[in-house]
């Protein structure tokens, strides 16, 4: 029996006009009742997260009163396109264009809306950002789950031309690997606790990286509840699976909770996607400069031994 026979908040659509004409979808009391519960829950994270993330700890205030120094501010440090950068722009670029002159082509430019699309032209901004700001890349690197979905979620009945389909891996390639190599790179994550030491706890402690991992999921869940449930009520469409339950076992199995199994499992791979791995690169920019430092302190003991040798000679030729 189908989710629609046991649940009166669940209907079948019967527009043959639309893409999603034979799927399970919810009502439009359902879907107020999403939104409505979507925007308490991740309004009140937002607003707790970014109370602790925009808070500066009281030891680090008052040795900053102490020394009348500020830190410099996110973006003061400027930074110099390399040639890879500028690749992974040129190819980021051309991917979008392509895109968008498909979709409009087709007469479907509203496409856009599709997180993946969003995420290219952020990424764009990202690539091409003379500023060293570590939040929007931040937000960027916890957001990489989408791409990773649509590139093990392809359907290839839309494609029309040959070339849509390399296209597609390209573009979800791009938009799911650049951030890993700026992240492992440091172009964003520079020395934090030198160059912004008053908010540093917001990224070298895991308090700050759950309160931050905890914020960008709470901002991703609005804007798929906001612009992809509402914007698919106006154009009759169905954006990222969240008017029409995905033909997958376990979430049909749900029934008008298909949702909630979704925003699960987005919150999975946002911590395996973008928690750990920021955790790990620190972990290791951390032993780096250990390592750095202990091979000072053992170059400058070695520098020390010849010294300390000819001055216990010079002791014992005076002594004879």
């Amino acid at each position: 029996m189908s989710a629609n026979d046991t649940m009166n908040d669940v209907v079948v659509g019967n527009n043959a006009e639309i893409p999603f004409d034979r799927c399970t979808q919810a009502s439009f009391q359902r879907d107020m009742l999403t939104t409505l519960v979507y925007t308490i829950v991740c309004g009140f994270l937002i607003i707790v997260t970014n109370n602790y993330l925009k808070t500066v700890p009281e030891q680090q205030q008052r040795q900053q009163q102490r020394t009348g120094n500020k830190a410099p501010h996110d973006g003061d440090v400027k930074y110099s396109l390399t040639i890879v950068d500028h690749i992974f722009g040129a190819l980021t670029t051309l991917v979008a264009f392509v895109n968008m002159a498909v979709r409009a082509f087709r007469g479907v430019a509203y496409w856009v809306v599709q997180p993946c699309h969003v995420l290219t032209f952020a990424l764009i901004y990202i690539i091409y950002s003379k500023e060293s700001r570590i939040t929007p890349f931040r937000y960027f690197l916890y957001f990489s789950w989408m791409p990773v979905v649509g590139l093990f979620n392809a359907d290839y009945s839309w494609f029309s031309y040959d070339f849509e389909v390399p296209l597609f891996y390209i573009h979800h390639l791009l938009v799911t690997t650049v951030p890993f190599y700026y992240l492992f790179t440091r172009r964003f994550h520079t020395d934090l606790l030198v160059f912004d030491p008053a908010h540093s706890h917001k990224y070298t402690t895991w308090k700050g990286r759950i309160c931050f991992f905890l914020n960008a999921v709470a901002w991703a869940s609005i804007y798929h509840v906001w612009v992809l449930v509402w914007f698919g009520w106006y154009m009759n469409e169905d954006f990222n699976g969240m008017r029409c339950v995905p033909p997958i076992p376990i979430l049909t199995a749900m029934g008008p909770h298909w949702r909630e199994g979704m925003f699960a499992a987005a919150t999975l791979l946002s911590i395996i996607m973008g928690l750990l791995p920021e955790a790990l690169a620190m972990a290791m920019w951390g032993w780096r400069r250990g390592k750095k430092q202990a091979s000072k302190i053992v170059h400058k003991m070695v520098d020390d031994i010849p010294s300390t040798t000819a001055t216990t000679k010079k002791g014992k030729s005076k002594a004879h």
